[in-house]
């Protein structure tokens, strides 16, 4: 719990129980519950989610403001503060999506996205992708 309540108090914009568990690697929910009710932290609700921040004093509003300001940021604003939960929110809109596509359509995505990936190995590798797909597929596709 301790380590749940620096975290908090060292924050910039506090976190979410979300945040914490992905940053902790544990469940926090009951932890910061707990915390909560002893009054070591406060829970606010921030847009859809509830933000834990210290009980008062100016890092709680210096923390505040900056969650109001965080949540007004654009996804490529995300995507350079914080990656991981940015990788987190592609994966899960990704999922949707396949989820709303018949067995063809996600066969022909799945397609269109390897392809993607070999053009995007071959300006990695500076190589064309021929140089080096296995030699066996190479003498397949030649004879």
């Amino acid at each position: 719990m301790d380590t749940a309540e620096a975290f908090v108090r060292s924050s910039m914009a506090g976190y979410s129980a979300a945040e914490l568990k992905d940053i902790l690697h544990v469940k926090t929910k009951h932890a910061l519950t707990h915390l909560v009710r002893c009054g070591r932290l406060k829970r606010e609700q921030m847009g859809s989610v509830y933000v834990y921040l210290p009980p008062e004093g100016s890092a709680a509003r210096q923390q505040r403001n900056a969650r109001k300001i965080f949540s007004k940021q654009s996804s490529a604003a995300l995507i350079v503060s914080n990656p991981d939960l940015a990788a987190e929110k592609a994966k899960a809109t990704v999922l949707l999506f396949c989820t709303m596509l018949d067995e063809r359509q996600r066969r022909l995505y799945a397609g269109l996205e390897s392809l993607n990936l070999w053009a995007m190995a071959e300006t990695h590798t500076s190589l064309p992708c021929w140089e080096w797909i296995p030699i066996r597929w190479q003498e397949g596709a030649r004879s």
